[in-house]
């Protein structure tokens, strides 16, 4: 369809400095639901809802978009917290303990059930880690229990307590 043919149809132009050029023919919204013209959804959406050659999204559009946002930090962020909660917790450090536990009954051959001290157990830890520096405390500052040579570490209760919330009894598996 040649543009010179129908007066109906407009040529809408940007002009930017001394460059001005059209963007070639966009039917009005009157014209299409007349009948007389053809519609071309896509561009006449772009056309309508552009500003200076830019994209522009409507007011409905923008608050969908932040609300899905929303919807969706609301999701995420107690889950963050409860993994940052579990990870404070240091599981790590009971396996340390126990591990250093079994080659201090192994390296002196002791097969009956002892109590045992950090101080025992320290040549069989990191030297200057954090367990062996905060002196057999956890994460939180509460006193890991060692207990017997042949028994696992145990969480201190007020521990478990502190971290309720984000570990239940399952969590803290042999050590609990």
């Amino acid at each position: 369809m040649n543009v010179g043919e129908n007066t109906a149809l407009t040529l809408i132009s940007r002009c930017s400095g001394s460059d001005c050029r059209a963007t070639g023919p966009v039917a009005s919204r009157k014209e299409w639901q007349a009948g007389r013209l053809p519609y071309n959804s896509r561009k006449q959406r772009v056309e309508r809802f552009s500003y200076g050659g830019k994209f522009a999204m409507t007011l409905i559009e923008l608050v969908v978009v932040l609300s899905i946002i929303g919807l969706l930090a609301a999701i995420a962020v107690p889950s963050f917290m409860r993994a940052k909660k579990r990870a404070m917790c240091g599981l790590g450090d009971y396996r340390q303990i126990d591990a250093a536990k079994d080659q201090y009954a192994l390296e002196n051959s002791i097969t009956n059930h002892i109590t045992v001290r950090l101080g025992d157990l320290t040549p069989y830890l990191k030297a200057g880690s954090r367990l062996v520096l905060s002196g057999g405390k956890d994460r939180i500052g509460n006193p890991i229990i060692i207990g017997l040579l042949h028994e696992p570490v145990r969480v201190n209760p007020l521990t478990k307590k502190y971290l309720a919330d984000a570990a239940d009894d399952t969590f803290w598996g042999p050590f609990s």
